[in-house]
Parts: structure tokens; C-alpha cells; sequence
């Protein structure tokens, strides 16, 4: 029998060497038979799949989205998200995020945490953590490894 992740991880960058290298570092720290992670070039493409996710009675708990993308930036697109998903906990990773804009975010509680590019998979990890240690989930049942 296959077990069905409850909870899932949404990843939304524009690039998709971006994509690549969240896949690797959290296919590492993920135990993905507990967790579905989800990596999407496009914030339209996220915003139409995570509705049929959530139909799966798969809860969508952590969104890390970039700042700067074509057609729809990470904060429209977090807007968006948050008004559908407002229990998610929600992470910017970007080079060039607006600064006012970012700290506009985190004061109408719409973005938890901000991470600059280029990061440091021990960053990630930790913030994947802490946002997982905040929620009612354990970390320790969720993540395949512990540093």
C-alpha cells in the first residue's frame, strides 16, 4: 500500500535552475512519503494546481515563491495564495525582491520569511524547519534527516 502525503510544499521560481537545485536540497531533508512537493516554473500554473491538491485532502502548509517573475510577481501571486490557502506559511527567496514591498508583506502577515539569493542549504533546511516546528506538525516525522 501507498501511503498519500497529507501535507504538501509549494515551489514557484521563474528559473528553472532555481527549481532544480529546491528539488535537490529538499528531496534531502523532505521524507517524501509524507510530504508532496511541488515545483512550478509559472505562479498562474501554481495558482490553478494547488486548488486540485487541496481537493486530494493534501493541505497545503509551506509556499516559497520568488519575487521577480514575468506575467505575476511573488507578491501578487503570495496575495493570491494567502487568499486561498491564508493557514500556509509563506517564504520569498529572490536577489531582487523590493525591499518595502517584502516588509509590506510580512506586516499584513502575508510572508513569514524572507531568504536572499543565492542561499545556503543549511538555510533552507532551517527555515524549513522552523516553519514546520510553528505549525502542529512535527518536524522530526516529517523531515527524512536532522542536522
Amino acid at each position: 500500500m501507498t501511503l498519500i502525503p497529507k501535507i504538501a510544499i509549494i515551489c514557484v521560481d521563474d528559473d528553472n535552475t532555481i527549481l532544480q537545485a529546491l528539488h535537490f536540497q529538499l528531496d534531502k531533508m523532505i521524507n517524501n512519503s509524507k510530504v508532496l512537493c511541488e515545483f512550478f516554473e509559472s505562479p498562474e500554473e501554481a495558482l490553478e494546481t494547488m486548488p486540485v491538491i487541496a481537493e486530494e485532502n493534501i493541505e497545503i502548509i509551506f509556499i516559497l515563491s520568488d519575487y521577480q517573475m514575468p506575467k505575476m510577481t511573488g507578491e501578487e501571486f503570495l496575495r493570491a495564495a494567502k487568499a486561498h490557502f491564508p493557514e500556509a506559511a509563506c517564504v520569498m527567496l529572490s536577489g531582487q525582491a523590493n525591499e518595502t514591498s517584502v516588509q509590506q508583506l510580512i506586516n499584513e502577515g502575508l510572508l513569514d520569511l524572507f531568504i536572499a539569493k543565492p542561499w545556503s542549504e543549511e538555510k533552507l533546511f532551517e527555515t524549513v524547519r522552523n516553519v514546520l516546528k510553528d505549525s502542529d506538525l512535527n518536524p522530526s516525522y516529517l523531515l527524512s534527516k536532522q542536522k
